[in-house]
């Protein structure tokens, strides 16, 4: 790092194109280091100061917009070039699988701890001491966190601190059981989950767990009242069933309400109410009614309040991560644009930022991502061009030509061999023929399980053997896969959904056929082969919407069952803490019954969306209108400025475009995106963040004319204050409300 004008003058050469003597708008914390170039009385050196500065200002605005992306907080950006080596460990993916490899075996070590699983108990001083190093992995995030954010930063941001502060209470119990060689009363061992949610790979997770607490208020106010129903019932079926004899079910008012909260489960359900029932058959009224308002109401009640709470926070959500990420790119534009232009962006210092942060993609989709985002075609990106960075960095360019088929560049005879394979691969009429084999194939199945069952065969101990019509079935299969692969592509097979779960099927099919003739524990692959009957629901619409919707809400459900095993974690501790010896029940259904709401929300928002979107859109296929494609053409001076090294990088040639030589084109599935954007109505916020922009400086201009009105005049009455200011120089009628505003 340079620190003085006499290192400066020493430094060798550089030969520099014009684009580097640019001045940029504003220099970064990164090259805030870096000696002012204009201090350097060499003009070399200042040149090649002033190439490091640029250099420090791609890297920031990179991350900048990575930070965007990421939705992590600004203030936790580096503030110095110093705090750069530990910002890029602590964000590295290597750093990423070792933070989740130790909270992992931080959680797997309870099946180790007393009371200990069998086969996987371990000597107190060997899960002590790996629980210590697992613990001690986890404090190198928090260490190399200290090192960028600082001390302030540090205590600003909370989910470090409780992490810092929960680190440091386990290290002081994980001393004690080492000392004492005995394990001890640890309640806190539930809360290690919090370490696997604070990893970078379970932010979905994290996300959905924060927006769960956030909805428990009006939540709670629910269960509450479900609890005081369920209190007067109990009150009532004590009063009515406590006297008789053989119904210990409501003997009392405990048990009364432990009753019929297990009623309300629908555990051991008909039990609790046989007793009553068979001393008086008027009995059932009662419970008819208390199924009728708890089970029946007031749970649907629940319901809608979880479905309207989480998804009011599920758009406040999608809102501010909308509004995060254009600040990210506002960040980085600054960084990026010159003092002779401040607003627009260069193709050279926009290709010199990409090699930041898409590190991996080649000159030439850097420049098709700049021609993509320019759609004023004036050869400079601005601002409002720039926050399509996003989604524009998602695409994947190739050669139109290459398209249509993967072999084209294939010698004779063996390109006309797989034009072959392709036609036959992209003929309708063979799928037809696969859904017909799959419906034998499943109608096959089904009369050879019914014939095993109807001989009460124990499935154990039966003989299967491979029959030749099993082995014609998968024989098709097989042709169906190479054929495929062979004409569409290995890419584009393996990239398609069904393409690849019908290929998993039809290896584990063949793997099974194998391993029948060597060995009969290979049967269970038999149920596998079902499983390609999920075709079929291709064929109509009204299934398509369902599955479909299943696939958008893949990674959310996912997300949601790794909570929900949180949840079952955070119970089975403190139950074997608190109750090793008495046998609970239930003891997490509440929380459970919340989650699980939140799961038929999820569902129920998508799946309505989607067949309202159908509808409205008048679409067949909504798979279909959920790709985007864009096409950019190259001519043959922007071909060779991609692919020369030494050739200027200019935006000339979008101005002053000649003809095209080579057409690039590039589909992005945005399905579960434009979901988002139409269902949280973010498409408008646009408009949204420029009126908050107007209405900040109205206010501005507001409290200086107010300023200037109310400062004392000489020789001047003093005016009756009746008119509002505000409303004179900005009319209610004319500009939105301020309070409309903060509310969208």
């Amino acid at each position: 790092m340079l620190t003085s004008n006499d290192e400066c003058i020493e430094m060798a050469t550089v030969v520099l194109d014009d684009s580097e003597l640019d001045i940029a708008n504003e220099v970064g914390n990164m090259g805030q280091d870096i000696p002012d170039p204009n201090a350097c009385f060499n003009q070399k050196v200042r040149e090649q100061n002033r190439r490091k500065q640029w250099q420090l200002n791609y890297q920031e605005a990179a991350i900048y917009l990575q930070e965007g992306q990421n939705n992590d907080k600004f203030y936790t950006h580096p503030q110095s070039h110093e705090a750069l080596p530990a910002y890029q460990v602590a964000h590295n993916h290597w750093f990423y699988m070792l933070d989740m490899f130790a909270a992992l075996v931080v959680m797997l070590l309870a099946a180790s701890e007393r009371p200990a699983v069998a086969y996987f108990e371990l000597p107190v001083g060997i899960h002590g001491s790996l629980e210590m190093l697992c613990l001690l992995i986890l404090s190198l995030d928090l260490g190399i966190r200290f090192k960028w954010l600082r001390l302030w930063g540090f205590i600003k941001h909370r989910r470090t601190l409780f992490k810092a502060i929960l680190i440091l209470l386990m290290l002081v119990e994980s001393i004690v059981v080492l000392v004492r060689q005995t394990n001890h009363f640890r309640v806190t061992r539930a809360l290690r989950p919090l370490f696997l949610l604070h990893t970078h790979y379970c932010q979905g997770v994290r996300r959905i767990t924060r927006q769960i607490m956030q909805s428990m208020p009006p939540i709670l106010d629910m269960i509450i009242l479900l609890l005081f129903f369920m209190l007067i019932f109990s009150i009532l079926g004590f009063y009515l069933f406590s006297g008789i004899k053989t119904d210990t079910n409501f003997k009392t008012i405990q048990s009364s309400f432990i009753s019929l909260f297990v009623l309300l489960t629908t555990a051991n359900y008909p039990d609790v109410m046989m007793a009553a029932y068979n001393e008086s058959r008027f009995s059932c009224v009662f419970f008819i009614i208390y199924l009728s308002l708890e089970l029946y109401f007031l749970m649907n009640l629940l319901l809608a309040v979880v479905y309207d709470t989480f998804s009011n926070l599920e758009k406040s959500k999608i809102r501010s991560l909308f509004f995060h990420k254009r600040e990210g790119c506002m960040h980085a534009f600054r960084l990026l644009v010159t003092q002779a232009n401040h607003s627009g962006l260069s193709v050279k210092h926009f290709i010199g930022m990409m090699g930041y942060f898409l590190p991996k993609k080649s000159k030439r989709d850097y420049y098709l991502m700049f021609k993509a985002l320019n759609t004023s075609k004036t050869g400079m990106i601005q601002m409002e061009e720039f926050f399509n960075i996003y989604e524009v960095s998602r695409l994947r360019w190739k050669l139109k030509s290459d398209v249509s088929l993967w072999s084209s560049n294939f010698r004779h005879p063996c390109n006309i061999i797989f034009k072959s394979l392709n036609w036959l691969a992209n003929w309708k009429y063979l799928d037809y023929f696969i859904y017909f084999v799959i419906a034998g194939n499943f109608l096959w199945i089904l009369i050879e399980t019914a014939r095993i069952s109807s001989d009460g065969t124990n499935v154990e101990s039966y003989n299967f053997t491979t029959s030749w019509i099993s082995i014609s079935f998968i024989c098709i299969y097989s042709i169906e896969a190479v054929i495929k692969i062979l004409g569409r592509g290995p890419y584009d097979y393996f990239t398609r959904g069904w393409d690849l779960f019908d290929f998993l099927v039809t290896l584990v099919s063949v793997v099974g056929v194998f391993g029948e003739i060597f060995e009969n524990s290979f049967y269970y692959v038999m149920i596998l082969r079902p499983f390609r009957l999920l075709r079929l629901f291709k064929l109509k619409k009204r299934y398509r919407d369902v599955l479909g919707t299943l696939f958008v809400l893949f990674s959310k459900l996912m997300s949601l069952a790794i909570c929900i095993i949180i949840v079952y974690y955070f119970y089975a501790i403190i139950g074997m803490e608190f109750f090793l010896d008495t046998d609970l029940k239930d003891c997490c259904h509440l929380l459970l019954m919340v989650v699980m709401n939140i799961v038929v929300a999820f569902v129920l928002e998508s799946f309505i969306f989607r067949i309202n979107y159908r509808r409205q859109m008048h679409l067949d296929d909504i798979d279909d209108h959920g790709v985007y494609k864009e096409e950019i053409t190259l001519t043959e001076s922007e071909m060779h400025m991609v692919t020369s090294l030494a050739a200027p990088l200019t935006g000339e040639y979008i101005r002053s475009q000649g003809e095209p030589v080579n057409i690039f084109s590039s589909s992005l599935v945005i399905l579960h995106y434009k979901f988002l954007q139409s269902l949280y109505q973010i498409l408008p916020l646009d408009n949204v963040y420029r009126s908050k922009e107007f209405m900040a400086n109205r206010h501005e201009v507001v409290n200086a004319m107010q300023a200037l009105r109310n400062r004392e005049r000489p020789n001047t009455e003093q005016r009756a204050d009746n008119a509002d200011l505000n409303d004179v120089l900005f009319p209610r009628d004319v500009f939105p409300s301020t309070e409309i505003l903060s509310d969208v």
